[in-house]
Parts: structure tokens; sequence; C-alpha cells
């Protein structure tokens, strides 16, 4: 199985303005990704990392 290391920005880019055709391209393969590890064909792989840099994030209602 592939084990996926995603860093803080892919999960924030569903957060960035999607009018942007480069973003919402983005956010459609980011989607995709998310939904393969759902179904068990990738691995995802975390790090205390990420749970710091998320808990930088300026934004209440992103920050989880």
């Amino acid at each position: 199985m592939l084990k996926l290391y995603l860093d803080v920005n892919i999960y924030n880019r569903p957060f960035d303005d999607q009018m942007e055709v480069r973003i919402r391209l983005e956010t459609i393969a980011i989607f995709s990704i998310l939904q393969k590890i759902k179904s068990g064909e990738f691995g995802l792989l975390w790090s205390f990392v990420i749970d710091y840099e998320n808990s930088q994030n300026p934004y209440d209602d992103i920050r989880v």
C-alpha cells in the first residue's frame, strides 16, 4: 500500500478562493486523494509537526 504524508497546506486548500481555476483543480485532486485514503487504497502518515502547524492557524473555523 502506498502511504502518503500530506502537508498542512493540503488540508487548508479547500478553504482558499475556489474561483481561481488552479486552486479549484488542486482542491478536486486533494479530495480525490482523500477519498482513496478513506477507501483504504492509500495509507496516511501523520506527525506532530502537522498538529503543531495546524494549532498555529489564526482562523478558528479552519484550525482543528
